[in-house]
């Protein structure tokens, strides 16, 4: 049912749409998107894992945390799991997301993945013999 319009509301209102102009004109995503962007990844992510576990621990961990999060706001823990795992699998726009994350990035890479990608072992160079550490 739309609420009744007041004149606080209807200031509001004003005040969100010059917000939301201001975001645009800087480009800056609203939460919402980003909400969007976010379970677009892990959808697309699942659907490479052919909706299998595939040894990935943090993306398990990931899904498996938002089903926990359903299930403490109130719901069922088969509906939330059943419900998670259709709106990984069924989105009418995987083929599209599948290709826009295949693509070369526009993004600057981080200097830090750069270093994170040479480092061939978890032990942190500091504690490292080769290295001169302990």
């Amino acid at each position: 049912m739309p609420r009744a319009r007041t004149h606080v509301g209807e200031v509001h209102a004003n005040e969100q749409v010059r917000y939301r102009e201001k975001l645009k004109a800087r480009g800056t995503p609203e939460a919402s998107d980003v909400d969007v962007a976010v379970a677009a990844a892990v959808a697309v992510s699942f659907a490479r894992s052919g909706g299998k576990p595939n040894g990935d621990a943090a993306f398990n961990a990931l899904v498996d945390l938002a089903k926990q999060i359903l299930v403490d706001r109130g719901y069922d823990l088969g509906e939330a799991d059943r419900k998670t795992r259709g709106r990984l699998q069924f989105r009418a726009d995987l083929d599209v997301l599948s290709a826009v994350t295949t693509r070369p990035s526009k993004l600057p890479t981080s200097p830090r993945y750069s270093v994170f990608n040479d480092r061939l072992s978890r032990v942190p160079r500091s504690e490292r013999s080769d290295r001169g550490g302990v």
